[in-house]
């Protein structure tokens, strides 16, 4: 992708030719609260990204994972299990919790293409520590979602963590996709798992997912309260 270099932490990354400043990212980029994609949105995006940049996407919408650990991904972390299928494995950096999955196919062998040493990082960049950053693949979905004209209004790389969760809940139930982000309490899934549900006003919300979400806010409201006494 052609555009502006940004500085951050170090390294040197590619950054939005359409406007996204500096300053812009640093204020805003860890401060607006992610939201749900429809699958239109993520083919426009998709299409505008190229396979290539849209890679650590995809791992994440396979996964559910955090980008932080979608960029740090190496070649060693996939495998195939003893019945043949595709597997990735990680330790979640802000937990510690592993996981594992099973992908794609396709996911599969782009991670594991070419000819390069096992623990090569799967998404390598220019900088110091030899994967993209974060801050690029948020730079790469913001300038995506302005040239394709979406709302890029919460539109980051923690929307395919959401997407992941709706996806699961759909097809697995609530259980699953809260195990699959590994979530310790209902409340916090339930912002994923039902992040389809939010987005959309029209759509019904139950009184279990209501409970969910007040309980979630009580628990933020007291673990507050008792950090600042």
């Amino acid at each position: 992708m052609a555009g502006g270099i940004l500085k951050r932490e170090g390294h040197t990354e590619e950054f939005d030719r359409f406007g996204l400043s500096k300053e812009l990212f640093n204020r805003e980029v860890w401060k607006t609260r992610a939201r749900y994609a429809t699958g239109d949105e993520l083919d426009r995006l998709r299409a505008f990204m190229g396979r290539q940049a849209w890679m650590p996407c995809r791992l994440m919408l396979e996964t559910g994972i955090r980008v932080g650990d979608a960029v740090k991904a190496r070649r060693c972390d996939f495998y195939r299990s003893p019945d043949g299928s595709p597997h990735f494995r990680w330790i979640a950096e802000k937990t510690g919790k592993e996981g594992d999955s099973i992908i794609s196919e396709q996911m599969f062998a782009f991670a594991l293409s070419g000819d390069r040493p096992d623990n090569a990082w799967v998404f390598p960049g220019r900088g110091k520590a030899g994967h993209i950053t974060r801050q690029a693949v948020w730079a790469r979905i913001k300038t995506a979602a302005k040239f394709v004209s979406i709302d890029a209004a919460g539109v980051s790389p923690h929307t395919m963590r959401k997407v992941a969760a709706v996806q699961l809940r759909r097809s697995c139930g609530f259980r699953a996709a809260k195990a699959a982000l590994q979530h310790s309490y209902d409340a916090t899934a339930a912002l994923y798992a039902y992040a389809d549900a939010m987005a959309a006003p029209d759509t019904p919300i139950t009184w279990g997912q209501i409970e969910m979400l007040a309980e979630y806010v009580a628990a933020k409201v007291l673990d507050r309260l008792d950090k600042t006494g």
